[in-house]
């Protein structure tokens, strides 16, 4: 017998955090792809971590999304930053609230755990 487990954190949570891993993977697809100063996309889909636009973050070690000492200058990244996680670096994404225009990931990326909720 299959058991599943529900986990409710609403789905303006859901969709965030679903967002949140889908451009993480498109950025890490666009990081390995690189062809020179060109970067070769799957369906053409535009590298937006070359956005010299906006604002860029990097890390300076791996901690926590939410932890100014993480990111270059002490900036957390809010909504308009283009993020980069160094190589060697690891960053946990320890709430809901954690967000960027897009996110380039040369290192790694840990997502916190939901505690479990009763069905």
């Amino acid at each position: 017998m299959t058991t599943s487990r529900s986990r409710s954190i609403g789905w303006h949570g859901v969709w965030r955090t679903a967002l949140n891993l889908v451009v993480a993977c498109v950025t890490v697809c666009a990081t390995e792809s690189r062809v020179g100063a060109q970067t070769v996309l799957p369906e053409n889909i535009p590298d937006f971590s070359s956005d010299v636009s906006r604002p860029n973050v990097q890390t300076v070690q791996s901690g926590s999304w939410s932890s100014p000492a993480t990111w270059q200058g002490g900036q957390v990244p809010t909504l308009n930053h283009v993020v980069r996680i160094l190589q060697a670096h690891t960053v946990t994404i320890d709430d809901t609230t954690a967000v960027a225009y897009t996110i380039a990931v040369d290192g790694k990326v840990d997502s916190f755990t939901l505690p479990r909720m009763a069905v």
